[in-house]
């Protein structure tokens, strides 16, 4: 049995490898920063040939294909696996240089030739120039892909045209650092850039490169605020002890300048209005809401210091002037100043604000203390009712309880009179007399009450005695108690 396995052994690697598709074109399409394989089998995969090559055609030479050197170095690899008859080739990180044609030759002769074609990356609306308008503060995408998108081009860059020249732009550089990244996701084809935090120096003409020949432009205009009224002086009036409204907005609310500052103009020059200035503090604060293109300015509790002229910058030739004139409240006392801190940005209404008009006349205003004032007297007049509310409710209990004390004195004086015998003796001298005259006096009677007589009992098993002991004179009679 053994010798008979030993000569099928030998048979079979005397036989060697058959290449599958032996003499025959194959021909292949991949793409540029792809992968390819290139397949070469032996009719037999469990078939080890001695020797094997890969080749490619330069100018009708082949050279052979290696992974240590040349432009294939660490690019190329097999994949035979577990199947020593599998010579396929992969080929990574492809370039157009890697397109042509390749042979598979096994020992005895046999082979198999591969027409690789690689595809490079053309862009979509390629030499074409595209418009695109967008706004200071807001981000911009600037579109340039393949017109496949799975396709990976081998080099390309974004670059403006600065100095008669384009240069490349670089994220690290300080114009766009941490402004500018690639949106591709997950399509290698997708080459498009995205610019946030838009300045108008951002606008020109940009070019996205593939190739030489292979380029889109684009070219971006950047629009910045623009003042509504610029240039232009309005005049309003306040009154001190009430708030103002210092109206300044870009044309478009939606645009949101790179800087802009409030001034007032102070000995002969523009001085710029800070919120941590103790003449300001607490008392300043923007009202842009959600509109980034608003820059009005909120001032508070007005003193006649407040007036003066005012200017909305944007830009040096963009900006606004307000001629604020304070007249003092004679309508309204004297009171202390109630400031409030106020830590975010709030929307005022224009019922709680003096709204300006152009020809220097402004509403009545309502004013911000009026509404304290009115809460804090409204809480002093709701104490003073629940006190009233509570003194007439104590009244009114205590003469319920002095009712139930009368009543219930009325019940046991009723009760003391039901139960006690009392025997009342009438002493006066003239009416003695004259007893004395006609009946020589009859005896007094002391009157003992039973109930005190009932009580003394409780207290002590002896009996109460009282003499009366009478004298035969003129004064009145007097009554001994003896216990």
């Amino acid at each position: 049995m053994q010798v008979c396995l030993y000569l099928l052994l030998v048979l079979h690697v005397a036989e060697g490898c058959t290449l599958k598709g032996h003499g025959q074109l194959k021909e292949i399409t991949a793409y540029t920063g792809g992968s390819v394989l290139l397949p070469c089998y032996c009719t037999d995969p469990q078939v080890t040939p001695e020797t094997f090559t890969w080749n490619k055609f330069y100018s009708n030479i082949m050279k052979e294909i290696s992974s240590e050197s040349g432009q294939y170095r660490n690019r190329v690899q097999l994949v035979n696996g577990h199947s020593p008859g599998n010579l396929s080739l992969l080929i990574s990180n492809l370039t157009e240089g890697d397109g042509g044609d390749y042979r598979c030759r096994v020992k005895g002769g046999a082979y198999r030739n591969i027409r690789l074609t690689v595809k490079d990356c053309t862009l979509t609306n390629n030499k074409e120039t595209l418009q695109i308008t967008a706004r200071t503060g807001e981000s911009v995408l600037l579109p340039c892909s393949c017109t496949e998108l799975r396709l990976k081009p081998e080099t390309f860059s974004w670059n403006k045209y600065i100095n008669n020249i384009y240069q490349r732009i670089h994220v690290k550089h300080d114009e766009y650092r941490d402004r500018v990244q690639l949106v591709n996701g997950h399509s290698p084809g997708n080459l498009s850039l995205l610019i946030s935090n838009l300045t108008e120096e951002d606008g020109g003409n940009y070019r996205c490169t593939v190739k030489g020949d292979t380029f889109r432009d684009i070219r971006l205009t950047v629009k910045g605020c623009t003042l509504t009224n610029n240039k232009e002086t309005l005049q309003i009036t306040a009154r001190t002890g009430e708030s103002v409204l210092l109206p300044c907005s870009c044309t478009e609310l939606r645009l949101k300048p790179e800087t802009f500052s409030w001034n007032k103009y102070i000995n002969n020059i523009y001085q710029r209005i800070h919120v941590k200035h103790d003449e300001y503090r607490d008392r300043v604060q923007l009202v842009n809401g959600h509109s980034p293109g608003n820059l009005s300015l909120l001032i508070s509790n007005l003193t006649e210091a407040d007036g003066g002229d005012y200017r909305c910058t944007v830009k040096g030739d963009t900006f606004r002037d307000i001629r604020l004139t304070v007249k003092v409240n004679k309508d309204l006392p004297p009171s202390p100043t109630i400031k409030s801190k106020r830590n975010s940005i709030v929307t005022s209404t224009q019922s709680s604000l003096t709204t300006p008009s152009k020809n220097g006349s402004s509403g009545s205003p309502t004013k911000p203390e009026f509404f304290i004032y009115a809460a804090e007297g409204g809480l002093l007049l709701l104490i003073i009712l629940t006190g009233i509310i509570y003194w007439r409710y104590r009244a009114q209990r205590r003469r319920q309880m002095e009712s139930c004390e009368r009543k219930s004195g009325w019940r046991e004086d009723q009760e003391t009179q039901n139960d006690s015998e009392v025997l009342y003796a009438t002493v006066n001298d003239d009416k003695c007399n004259k007893v004395q005259e006609t009946n020589n006096c009859e005896v007094l009677y002391a009157a003992v009450d039973k109930e005190d007589k009932r009580k003394k009992v409780e207290e002590n098993d002896d009996v109460t005695y009282s003499t009366v002991v009478y004298f035969e004179r003129s004064t009145s009679a007097t009554v001994l108690l003896d216990t």
